[in-house]
């Protein structure tokens, strides 16, 4: 088939399965084509091995004056980001045109930096397949649109300016939240990568997704021999949907004798204010951390490879692929029991799964800090399962079969 591949994807999850699922369609033959806008990360596992052409839609975010406001500068950052979104969506209506007078089979789009779900899919005369990595509905209370989320969760702490601020944000959630539910019923089909993150989509947008996960390259990800060190990691973009503060008060709660310095890694962005409020909880419950951004899939190899425990506690994530690249380096994994946690992660075999309690979370990753044997018995048994059900080519063979339906179902109700 010809296949437009349609993304504007940042570092992170979703570029990974972005570009996993690429490759997989290029290794079955299929002619694609990359559209993407200049938000997008270009550097990031880019898909230039796997496309035969690549095409770029020229795209900047309305900015503040380079001045400070005082009192309405919150109205006019909103008032900023409300023009962005207007704009992208009139940017995406040009980059449909051209793909439909392209003369493909289908689009494959993905999500958004900007928008969450693609405004392109409203526009779209071609057959159009949407994958959604963060099945969530969009929320100002819980996820990032820019730094939105951050300043309203700001003003929630500051509680007197609550209102203020919510109000200079009402009109930007307005027209996010109309976009992102005509957006997210406009796709011909929708695939997602949990069955948490299906019903999620259903609940919200009241369509039923396919579910077919993204999964880790094995022979990427693999143990490598390195020595294990005195640390426990967690991995992804540092804000306050992936609750980091929740992680530094459950390693509080393990004795000081033998309590483990905390690495967070992120190959995403990372908030400066939840980064400042790590450091200063950190030093309060005397947990170590430290905080770095590493893009290089190697060094990012190695740091799951050394790592004692993968700690893992995000709320309500639809999917969840560190913990899968950790147990495919034979690394066990202490999460959270909520989201598609609970789809990769076995319970008491490749790590534990734990409600969202500090205590009881500390506890269960003392006692693989505390138990050699049961650590090295659970990495084991994580790098099998990944092996067993979490591959490339099985997920690969998964999208394909959906995709050649997808068409024939078409082909059949047009007759």
């Amino acid at each position: 088939m010809r296949i437009a591949i349609q993304h504007n994807t940042p570092q992170g999850g979703a570029k990974r399965g972005l570009y996993g699922f690429t490759r997989e369609l290029a290794a079955r033959g299929h002619q694609l084509v990359e559209y993407c806008f200049s938000t997008a990360d270009a550097t990031f596992l880019p898909l230039t091995d796997f496309v035969g052409e690549r095409h770029v839609g020229s795209f900047t975010e309305s900015r503040l004056p380079g001045w400070r406001v005082p009192v309405l500068g919150n109205h006019l950052y909103a008032a900023a980001k409300l023009r962005t979104l207007h704009r992208f969506d009139l940017a995406s209506r040009e980059v449909a045109r051209q793909i439909d007078d392209a003369d493909f089979d289908l689009v494959f789009a993905h999500d958004c930096v900007i928008a969450r779900k693609p405004p392109i899919l409203q526009h779209l005369q071609t057959p159009s397949v949407f994958y959604c990595h963060h099945a969530l509905k969009g929320n100002p209370n819980l996820y990032e649109a820019g730094t939105s989320a951050n300043v309203v969760d700001a003003a929630v702490r500051i509680g007197v300016r609550r209102r203020f601020y919510a109000t200079a944000w009402s009109s930007y959630w307005w027209y996010f939240s109309r976009l992102e539910s005509q957006t997210a019923r406009a796709a011909d089909l929708v695939l997602t990568n949990s069955y948490f993150a299906r019903e999620s989509y259903f609940r919200d947008f009241f369509v039923y997704p396919k579910v077919v996960p993204c999964t880790v390259d094995i022979d990427s990800f693999k143990p490598t021999g390195l020595e294990k060190s005195n640390y426990v990691l967690t991995v992804g973009t540092i804000n306050r949907q992936k609750a980091p503060e929740f992680l530094v008060r459950a390693i509080a709660t393990i004795p000081t004798r033998y309590r483990p310095p905390l690495v967070v890694l992120t190959n995403g962005g990372a908030d400066s204010q939840e980064a400042e409020a790590i450091r200063r909880l950190a030093s309060a419950c005397s947990v170590a951390v430290h905080m770095e951004r590493v893009t290089e899939q190697r060094s990012l190899v190695a740091y799951y490879t050394r790592a004692r425990v993968c700690v893992f506690a995000p709320v309500l994530e639809a999917h969840g692929l560190a913990p899968l690249e950790a147990m495919a380096c034979g690394t066990p994994v202490v999460a959270v029991r909520e989201g598609g946690l609970r789809e990769t992660v076995v319970d008491g075999e490749t790590g534990y799964l734990v409600e969202r309690d500090e205590v009881q979370f500390g506890s269960a990753v003392a006692r693989l800090l505390t138990d050699d044997a049961l650590r090295a018995q659970m990495g084991r048994q994580a790098r099998t399962h990944v092996e067993q059900h979490w591959t490339w080519d099985a997920m690969g063979a998964r999208l394909d079969d959906s995709l050649h339906h997808f068409c024939a179902g078409r082909m059949t109700s047009a007759r």
